[in-house]
């Protein structure tokens, strides 16, 4: 059973939560709903975002809600163990380049913030991970 992400009281040194973020990181973990954080300075520990706070359109926020839940799909099948069949393969290749479009779409709409994915910037994370 996946575990649920619920946020945490506010500490000192956290950044102000009205503020819109300046650094969003696409990353995902079991639990969290949404496949974008917060990682602007002053935020401490995992602040999992949504679209509304980002101000994403709501058709972006459905397709990465959708991109989450495909993600614990496939995470739960290797948390039990599950063969990797070549089906899953094309599954996780898909899953992806689902992510690359989701984050570029979000870097059009999220306006001045610095995006990363896993913590890497979005153009050197391409680099890496090209289809």
């Amino acid at each position: 059973m996946a575990r649920r992400h619920r946020p945490r009281e506010p500490r000192a040194g956290d950044a102000d939560p009205g503020e819109p973020p300046t650094v969003v990181s696409g990353e995902i973990d079991h639990g969290y709903g949404f496949p974008l954080v917060d990682r602007s300075p002053g935020v401490l520990g995992v602040d999992v975002l949504d679209g509304e706070r980002l101000g994403l359109s709501t058709g972006l926020s459905e397709r990465l809600a959708g991109w989450a839940a495909r993600w614990e799909v496939l995470a739960a099948r290797e948390i039990d163990g599950e063969p990797v069949t070549p089906d899953v393969e094309r599954r996780e290749r898909a899953l992806a380049a689902d992510q690359q479009t989701l984050l570029y779409r979000v870097r059009d709409e999220i306006g001045g913030a610095e995006l990363l994915v896993d913590g890497v910037p979005l153009q050197e994370w391409r680099r890496h991970h090209r289809r």
